[in-house]
């Protein structure tokens, strides 16, 4: 969760190569690839390469729990 607040999910994998983005670095509302620094936008999945791209899915937070649809 980024110290701004809000809920986002995406998929854990950089299209790149294969980075793991739980692994990343968040701010200014994106994650930061761990491996080779490509930045995904946390609300929409969109890549700062423009054909990049990840799956985001939506969550809440129901009585203390996470709740993801996919």
């Amino acid at each position: 969760r980024p110290r701004d607040g809000g809920l986002f999910a995406l998929e854990n994998r950089c299209p790149h190569r294969q980075g793991p983005l739980a692994e990343g670095f968040l701010g200014a509302g994106k994650i930061v690839c761990p491996l080779h620094g490509h930045k995904f936008d946390l609300a929409t999945g969109q890549g700062s390469d423009g054909h990049e791209c990840v799956k985001t899915f939506k969550i809440d937070e129901q009585d203390g729990q996470m709740v993801l649809e996919y």
